[in-house]
């Protein structure tokens, strides 16, 4: 069994994969593997509604047994991820560049919703996002900071004081 808590997601592009069906087959799809233009599909044309709208979380539920089966039985079919990155490195001068301006190499990522196609019986709870979700990706002066997830934990923590009548 596995359960995959989503969130709708604030714009097509932002930085989450989202569930659907490739192949008859359920599984997440990498945001940096989606194209512009099918990240900005509507459900219809008398909808502003995303047609690929369940961002993923991360927050996942899964059996022990489920995974033992897959380590043990669907290993050598779970496929690597590209992703480009600004990778530290040396220049042609031999000095070390700690933050690249531009993307300069590739690391090949394997994610743990990989295993989402092995099986049998999964569930999607869309929960709210101010409840569930307030992403970690970057430093500081950026968005999707320590200090936007400490907010975001504090408001979430104002809004329980308040509906215990504080």
């Amino acid at each position: 069994f596995f359960l995959f808590q989503v969130v709708k997601k604030s714009f097509p592009n932002e930085a989450v994969g989202v569930i659907c069906k490739v192949r008859d087959r359920y599984q997440v799809v990498e945001y940096s593997e989606i194209s512009d233009r099918t990240a900005q599909k509507k459900k219809s044309e008398n909808t502003d509604e995303l047609l690929f709208n369940a961002g993923n979380i991360c927050n996942h539920c899964f059996t022990l047994d489920f995974l033992q089966d897959v380590c043990q039985s669907h290993d050598d079919e779970l496929r690597y991820h590209i992703a480009k990155k600004k990778i530290p490195s040396i220049d042609k001068n031999g000095q070390r560049v700690s933050k690249p301006k531009e993307i300069n190499g590739m690391k090949l990522e394997k994610f743990v919703f990989d295993v989402f196609p092995f099986s049998k019986a999964f569930a999607v709870w869309e929960v709210r996002r101010e409840d569930e979700f307030s992403p970690l990706k970057n430093g500081t002066g950026t968005k999707d900071t320590p200090e936007t997830c400490r907010r975001d934990l504090m408001l979430q923590h104002i809004r329980y004081l308040k509906q215990a009548g504080a």
